[in-house]
Order: structure tokens, then sequence, then C-alpha cells
């Protein structure tokens, strides 16, 4: 009997061949790298590195594109920020898991999040938000934090 792997969906806002933004982009890659035998990952991303107004150039936005072999990654334009387009990918993939690689962005967290209460979705979520919960993270812009932190409970609920 053939075992299918079980599908996950990560959000980040930067991947590959993004550079800009540093760790999480090494920590996802990394994450696909070691597990893609275990699981199907897809990626959907944005199609510009960080601080970037040009998309990457060789790499078609907007559509499933095949990373090495060891995931399928979505390169979204400016315009395919929307939830419509996040919503369409979740059901068209329905994955098993659902991971969210940040918490303060809008396209590729609140929105998701928001989402996924919106339809249903019994998977798995997992949110990654790395340090930015730790006291010493909220002492850089406190209020803009704490103001993305209320503004999320209220979308979300």
């Amino acid at each position: 009997m053939l075992q299918t792997k079980k599908k996950v969906l990560i959000f980040i806002d930067w991947f590959l061949p993004g550079i800009k933004a540093g760790g999480p982009i090494k920590s996802v890659s990394a994450i696909v790298n070691q597990l893609s035998s275990e699981f199907d990952f897809y990626v959907l991303t944005t199609d510009t590195d960080f601080g970037e107004q040009q998309p990457y150039q060789g790499i078609e936005s907007n559509k499933w594109i095949d990373y090495k072999g060891k995931a399928k990654v979505c390169y979204l334009s400016k315009s395919h920020l929307n939830p419509q387009v996040i919503e369409n990918h979740i059901r068209g993939i329905a994955p098993h898991t659902i991971y969210i690689n940040s918490f303060y962005s809008k396209f590729f967290s609140i929105i998701p999040l928001k989402v996924i209460k919106m339809i249903g979705y019994e998977g798995r979520l997992v949110l990654a938000p790395r340090g930015m919960f730790s006291k010493e993270a909220f002492l850089i812009k406190t209020f803009k934090k704490k103001l993305f932190i209320a503004y999320s409970k209220f979308i979300i609920s």
C-alpha cells in the first residue's frame, strides 16, 4: 500500500532565492531540505526579496513551481496578496498542517489566520514567531507591536 506524505503549507514573507531577510529564510529552507522526504511542502511567499520592489528575475509569479524536488513554491505578486488568493491556496492544497513563520505580517500571518478561522480549517496549525514575543523584543517598537497584537485579536476573533 502506497502511503502518501502529509502536506504542509508554509506562509513566509520571503523565501529563496531571497537572502536579505536572513534567518527566517534559512530556517524554513532547512526545514524543507531536511524533512522533504517525510512531508510534501508548499511554500507561499512574495515574489520579491526583503526591501526590494522588483520581482525575482527568472521566476514566474502566482504559479506553483518546483523547488529542487523538495517543495512547491508560489511566489505571489503584490496584486495577489489578498484573502481570496490565500483561501484558494488553502482549499486547493488541503494541507494537514499550516506553518506560519511569523506573527507581525499582514499577508503571511494575520490574513491566513483569519481565513483559517473563516473556512473552519481543522488541520494542525503551527505559529512560529521565533523570538518576537520575548521581553527584549517588546523593547523595540513597543507601541506598534502592541497595536498590531490588538488589531490581530480583533480581526481574528
